[in-house]
């Protein structure tokens, strides 16, 4: 090889390699793994429509496969899920809703990368606490990013809608996520036999209205 075609060779390599390394930047940037989208390892702090506050924690269980998310206000644990957890998707497998432990069959995808506005997914199965199976169906659609200013910053939001029932339960809920930070709002609205229960969920130092 001629010394010229030899340093050409080099230097069309050296371009390759930055511009894979470029683009491996750019999707990482671009498609936030499910770490960055649910806030796994923080803990924080949240206040509900009627004034009170909550803490919520994602954290890592010790295969690495699964994790825990906890709702707590002081000492005392409000709610409990346990996820199951992949490359591309998140799966909740039981919860606990303060009073029950609860185990759904199959596990219920709440979370399917990568987000892309209009995607959808839906869930067909069971909840079991032991004692009685209601059956249950969730569907799901990935809403438009919208900004949002949360302690000055300002951030894209992704939205999370869901909607179904549960036994005679029937459920809507909204979830609103950024990268880095994981849940910033959450509002939900059951109903059993037609009386409506609601509740509003935001973190400490999001600002103002967040459409929905």
């Amino acid at each position: 090889m001629q010394p010229k075609t030899a340093l050409v060779t080099v230097i069309v390599t050296a371009i390759m390699a930055l511009a894979l390394t470029v683009f491996a930047v750019y999707a990482s940037a671009q498609e936030p793994s499910w770490q960055q989208i649910l806030g796994v390892g923080q803990s924080r702090l949240f206040q509900t429509d009627t004034g009170r506050t909550r803490t919520l924690a994602i954290k890592l269980l010790q295969s690495g496969t699964s994790a825990k998310l906890e709702w707590k206000s002081g000492d005392t644990l409000l709610s409990r899920e346990l996820l199951q957890l992949s490359a591309d998707e998140v799966r909740r497998f039981s919860y606990y809703d303060g009073r029950d432990s609860w185990v759904l069959t199959p596990a219920e995808p709440i979370l399917r990368l990568p987000i892309e506005p209009g995607a959808t997914w839906e869930w067909f199965g069971e909840v079991s606490n032991g004692k009685q199976s209601l059956p249950g169906q969730m569907y799901y659609r990935v809403g438009n990013q919208q900004p949002v200013t949360i302690a000055g910053k300002s951030h894209l939001a992704t939205e999370i809608i869901g909607y179904g029932r549960i036994g005679d339960l029937s459920i809507i809920k909204q979830q609103l996520f950024v990268p880095g930070l994981g849940l910033i709002q959450e509002e939900q609205v059951v109903h059993r036999e037609g009386q409506p229960d609601s509740l509003s969920t935001r973190l400490l130092g999001l600002e103002g209205k967040i459409r929905s």
